[in-house]
């Protein structure tokens, strides 16, 4: 649970060497231990300001004030802000405004959080209130492990995030606002990219894609047998006709000796003429560019990189987006780099293509948006998740720094006991996921869950058997890679503030669970 700091405890905690202080800061610090949240409201930074500056000593009031801001600064570095915003205004009515001013922002966080304070009217009044000694009562309890925790990555971009959204709230462009221009400027850059075309989501960033190069019926597009669904979704939606290929036992991307025979295969029957590939950068780790390429160039093929998973990664120190004609990235909240919503966008050095796709997604517009030369779609990307995805821009290179530490901190744990990801050398993963294959993966999984370490199974099934896609008549056995890894593979929590003890506790609960199992 989050708990909000009254005034008065603040106060405590700058006092805490004086008698009857000390309390207050054993239960924050037992607080800060769980992983939780601690916020201090905004609106009470001038009283505690005034007040603790009576309290301290020094020559005059500029000097106590100075110290006094000190000590708030110190005591205060590990809370996050709550901002007042108009709601917290008109307050004037209120018996006492101050307090119906701290608890309008208190309303704003979750139903769980509390009030800590030793205001005897607060304790009295508030059922939220709760005095230190009752919190350091409450009995220890081991930290829940997210899956992922987005909630840590947004207290070290609360700032910039606060800025960014409400400038958007102000200016009121929420349609393609200048941030989305803004945003596009910067992910081609970073992406060593002459061009970046945001959209509204990463499946919409395909369909575009293939919509430009005019993919249609009759046309082969190949896609990974082990992937997720909107991969293979959007060639049948165009129209098109996906034919999967099974991946390489090592890194579980496309298989280049597979995509060769899947190619010959399909130029024999005659059916569908092939017109793409589209390769998955699978949690994170680019596909196998190089051998791709010479593929795709052999016969004349484009290739479409699905890189919902890995924007960000690189191949021998290059930007792995530049190794395909186009990239598709996905802005989902739980990619490595998310918004707050759905978003996507595309990636490509051909200038005629991205004035097409940047036409397609505005419903085929030309010169404005009542001038309509082709058939599109909408999907711009909203201004707000254009501002999102600024704010955590900027953090990014070292976030994706941080999930390569814990994957390698999981990996040194785990690797005596379950099959570890695999990385060629020169690659760089945006460890999107992080995934153990498994023999007994189904009784692990429930082993975990029942320690309270949760997991995820990316994906339980190969596209190809897809119920959707029942109709291709792929008999089981056609892709025995996927097949296989779709029935061992379990995903633990995985994002760039896991801590060291965190990876550890997991760790221990991974290897228990899989020697319970082999016992078992």
């Amino acid at each position: 649970m989050d708990i909000v700091l009254n005034a008065d405890i603040i106060l405590d905690l700058c006092l805490e060497a004086q008698p009857g202080h000390a309390v207050a800061g054993q239960a924050v610090k037992k607080h800060l231990a769980r992983r939780e949240r601690v916020w201090a409201y905004v609106g009470d930074s001038r009283w505690l300001l005034d007040t603790l500056a009576a309290c301290v000593s020094g020559p005059d009031l500029a000097t106590r004030r100075r110290t006094a801001a000190t000590l708030l600064a110190e005591q205060t570095q590990a809370c996050q802000w709550l901002a007042a915003l108009s709601a917290e205004g008109p307050v004037f009515a209120a018996e006492n405004p101050e307090l119906e001013r701290l608890l309008r922002a208190c309303s704003r966080l979750p139903e769980t959080a509390r009030l800590l304070t030793r205001d005897p009217e607060l304790l009295a009044h508030h059922p939220k209130a709760m005095h230190p000694e009752q919190y350091l009562a409450l009995p220890d309890a081991q930290p829940t492990v997210p899956f992922i925790d987005l909630s840590v990555q947004q207290d070290h971009l609360r700032p910039i995030l606060e800025h960014n959204l409400h400038t958007v709230l102000h200016h009121g462009g929420y349609i393609m606002g200048p941030e989305v221009k803004k945003l596009e400027r910067s992910l081609a850059e970073y992406a060593g990219m002459g061009h970046c075309i945001s959209c509204a989501s990463g499946t919409d960033a395909l369909q575009l894609a293939l919509m430009a190069l005019a993919i249609g019926p009759g046309d082969a597009v190949f896609v990974p047998a082990f992937t997720f669904m909107a991969s293979a979704e959007v060639v049948s939606l165009l129209g098109a006709e996906p034919r999967f290929v099974d991946i390489d036992p090592l890194t579980f991307n496309m298989d280049p000796r597979c995509l060769e025979s899947a190619i010959l295969e399909c130029l024999q029957e005659g059916k569908v003429k092939p017109r793409c590939v589209m390769p998955v950068d699978l949690f994170g780790l680019p596909a196998d560019y190089p051998a791709l390429r010479a593929l795709a160039d052999r016969f004349g093929l484009t290739i479409l990189a699905d890189s919902a998973q890995g924007f960000g990664a690189t191949m021998n120190g290059v930007m792995a987006c530049q190794l395909a004609h186009i990239t598709a990235t996905s802005f989902f909240p739980s990619k490595p780099l998310g918004c707050y919503g759905d978003g996507g966008a595309i990636f490509t050095s051909d200038a005629n293509l991205a004035e097409t796709m940047a036409s397609l997604r505005v419903h085929g517009k030309g010169a404005d948006k009542y001038d309509n030369v082709r058939i599109g779609i909408n999907s711009r990307l909203d201004t707000i998740q254009a501002a999102v995805l600024q704010a955590k821009l900027t953090r990014f290179p070292q976030e994706l720094t941080l999930r390569r530490q814990v994957a390698a901190q999981y990996s040194a744990r785990l690797a005596p006991h379950a099959r570890t990801p695999y990385t060629p050398s020169g690659l760089e993963s945006t460890w999107a996921q992080y995934g153990i294959v498994l023999k007994q993966r189904d009784q692990v999984e429930k082993q975990l869950r029942a320690r309270r370490i949760p997991t995820a199974v990316y994906y339980p099934k190969a596209l190809p058997f897809q119920t959707a896609y029942a109709h291709l008549g792929d008999p089981a056995g056609r892709f025995p890679v996927a097949e296989e890894v779709s029935r061992q593979i379990l995903h633990l929590p995985m994002h760039a503030d896991l801590v060291p003890e965190e990876i550890e506790r997991i760790s221990v609960e991974v290897i228990q669970a899989i020697q319970t199992c082999q016992q078992g």
